[in-house]
């Protein structure tokens, strides 16, 4: 009897750890994320000769938009996808430039105060932070983001891959 109800607490355990979707933000922090589709998302169903690049906004309650780049222009890297998200889908996104180039501050309902910033992560491994203190790692919604080491307007825009911008603190 001992060795039913352990292996039926262990099938239990291991049905609430696949049911979520946990982040490792750093060692031994995880985190649950929710993530809903906007509206405003293309149909991925549909075709795209350029592919569907994915954009989530949020902290730990993500909004994410799936763009058809065939709609987009992209001429200033993930900050085009910003710029389309905000003319097609009334997006809120506001930013200002600066001697290092634009800088966000605010998009979707993320609007840092204090000593927080808005940080960009990416799965497009070509835009990865080199590797080093100042490098995260999140994973939700079947991909690992890592922080990125560029700006969203030198960032890659490639079919398949994705950005997550977040609030953090510095």
């Amino acid at each position: 009897m001992k060795k039913i109800i352990a292996l039926l607490l262990i099938v239990a355990v291991c049905v609430c750890f696949a049911s979520c979707k946990y982040v490792k933000k750093a060692e031994g922090d995880t985190t649950t994320y929710t993530v809903t589709w906007a509206e405003a998302s293309a149909d991925v169903t549909a075709q795209s000769e350029n592919g569907f690049y994915f954009v989530y906004i949020g902290k730990t309650d993500v909004t994410a938009y799936a763009v058809n780049l065939d709609d987009v222009t992209v001429t200033d890297g993930a900050f085009s996808v910003l710029e389309y998200l905000k003319e097609q889908a009334g997006l809120n996104f506001n930013y200002t430039n600066g001697d290092w180039g634009a800088f966000i501050t605010s998009v979707g309902d993320l609007t840092p105060e204090g000593n927080e910033y808005i940080s960009i992560y990416t799965t497009y491994e070509e835009d990865f932070n080199v590797p080093g203190p100042y490098t995260n790692e999140v994973k939700f919604d079947n991909k690992t983001f890592v922080t990125s080491g560029v700006g969203a307007s030198s960032m890659h825009v490639v079919g398949g891959e994705s950005v997550y911008l977040t609030i953090e603190t510095y």
